[in-house]
């Protein structure tokens, strides 16, 4: 019968030397998927940013787009009459007058 003695200490010496170069890879590539994960965290955070200010910007851009368009809807909603200036009363005409005689004569000695 033939007797099993077992690996030699070559043999145990490499698979060693091989565990530890596995170990070492897997290290590795554990510190790798970290980074990674930390950049894309990173980039997603980033593209949030971005889309939320493309997002406040559109939406700034519609309110002034309404508010534009809101004085003409509500000329129109008013009627035609209102829409128009009224003329002055007699006493606002006579406060005008006075106001446009001073300054003309402001305006003379220059």
């Amino acid at each position: 019968m033939l007797f099993f003695r077992g690996p030699s200490r070559k043999q145990t010496e490499t698979l060693r030397e091989v565990l530890e170069r596995m170990e070492e890879i897997e290290r590795g590539f554990k510190r790798m998927r970290l980074e990674w994960e930390d950049a894309f965290d990173k980039l997603q955070g980033v593209a949030q940013r971005v889309a939320k200010r493309a997002q406040r910007v559109e939406e700034l851009a519609n309110r002034e787009h309404e508010e534009a368009e809101a004085p003409d809807a509500e000329a129109s909603a008013l009627g035609p009459e209102n829409t128009l200036p009224k003329p002055l009363t007699p006493r606002q005409l006579a406060a005008q007058n006075r106001i446009l005689g001073l300054r003309s004569r402001l305006q003379r000695p220059s």
